[in-house]
Formats: C-alpha cells, structure tokens, sequence
C-alpha cells in the first residue's frame, strides 16, 4: 500500500508494506496482528483493549500509539445491544400479528396445512429444494423482459410471502405436538385453539432460528419443507376439482 491504511475490524492482520501510517479501530477485545513481513514507514496506532502481536521481523519505522476503548463507547455497545433486542421483539410480535391474521381469516386451510405436513415428507422436501430453486432463477430470468417483469415482480413477492410465512404453520404443527403432548389427554386436535399452538410453536421456531449457522440451517429446512407442502397441496386440491367437474 503506498498511502496510509484506515481499518474498522473486530481482528485485522497486516502482512505487507505500508508507505505512511496505519491506523486500526477494534472492536472492545479485538486483536490486531502485524506479520513478520510488515514494513510500516509511518506511525502505527491502533485502539483496542487488547495489545497487538507484532510478530518478529516486523519493521516499524514511526511510533507504536495503543490506545484504549474510551468511556462512551461501553454506552453505545449498551445501545446497541438493546436496540438488538427491541428489533428481536418487534420481528416476533410482527410474525405473530400475521400468523393471528391468517388462523382468522382461513381457520380450516391453516389446520389442513398444518395437519399434512409430516406426510409424504420425502417428496416435499424434494419440491421444496425444486422450487427454492427454480423460483427465483425463474423471476430474474423474467424480469429482464419488458413483458414479463410484473410478472417477476408479483412472483418475489409472493415467494418471499410463503418463505417469511412458513415459520407460522412450522411453528402451528411444533405448537399443536407439544400442547397434545403436554395434555395427553386429549386426542383431538381440533379442540386445541389455533392461537395458542401458534403462539407457543411460532416463538419457539421463532427463537430456534437466532441460534448462529443451526438457525439458519432450521430456517432453510422450514422454508424447504413448507414450499414443498404447498406444491402437494396445490395438486391434491387440483386433482379433487377435476374430479368433481367430472
């Protein structure tokens, strides 16, 4: 690099030559490392609670400043953290709000969907990755038409629909297990109001779905699953109107 160098970074590591100065910003305990093969001509300063490894063979030519964290930065970690934790609730009560909306407006739909979802599972998994797929490959292919783009609109749209949605019913048939596991005796299903399964399986899939790498693989898998469900929902229910058109 022939000027300076300016870096934001939980870890930075710097292994080349530098011409002026090279200035680091980490974040509270971050680590900054300078290789053996470093060459900085400036000054080298850097802002972390941690000290930097400067490896041997690094060659620094100007002043080494470390500075620590300052006082306001605790407050706008605190900040930070807090407004994660608002924007977790208000997604949550968000997702809920739509899942009441859609167990009012298609109460027997809903129940049919969710009371099918383990069957046939295999097959809807295989739809499902079909058309996770094809769908949005689909829409871009679409799109680069002048005739077809409100359809590649209207499509993402509702493909994003299905895909926010399908925590709702995961969560409704996870909800309806554990309440009918929790109350053995009841065998019946029907008589387990859809808003409590709803609220309690939607929070827990919900939650499941924060979880780092396993949440995105749960959330990739409900998506799959749920995509695929529609598809075998769609045909059945295709299948029972040409027969009763006959």
């Amino acid at each position: 690099v022939s000027g300076s160098i300016w870096g934001f970074a939980n870890e930075a590591n710097l292994d080349t030559t530098v011409g002026n100065n090279a200035t680091f910003k980490l974040w509270e305990e971050g680590l900054l490392t300078i290789g053996s093969d470093s060459v900085i001509n400036g000054h080298l300063e850097y802002q972390s609670n941690a000290n930097a490894i400067i490896q041997t063979g690094a060659e620094i030519k100007g002043n080494t400043v470390h500075k620590l964290m300052p006082e306001e930065f605790a407050k706008y970690k605190n900040f930070i953290n807090s407004y994660w934790i608002y924007a977790i609730l208000v997604s949550l009560f968000g997702l809920l709000l739509v899942g009441t909306v859609i167990i009012s407006l298609f109460p027997k739909p809903v129940r049919k969907i969710t009371d099918n979802l383990p069957s046939q599972l295999g097959m809807k998994i295989l739809y499902g990755i079909l058309f996770l797929i094809v769908i949005p490959i689909a829409a871009i292919l679409l799109f680069v038409t002048a005739i077809g783009a409100p359809l590649a609109i209207i499509a993402i749209i509702i493909y994003a629909l299905i895909l926010y949605i399908s925590k709702i019913f995961a969560g409704l048939w996870l909800g309806q297990k554990i309440i009918v596991w929790l109350k053995k005796n009841t065998d019946n299903p029907d008589r387990i109001p859809l808003i409590w399964t709803m609220i309690l399986g939607t929070t827990l899939v919900y939650l499941l779905s924060l979880i780092s790498i396993i949440g995105n693989l749960i959330s990739l898998f409900i998506a799959v699953w749920f995509l695929g469900t529609l598809w075998v929902e769609l045909k059945h229910c295709h299948a029972n109107k040409k027969q009763s058109d006959k």
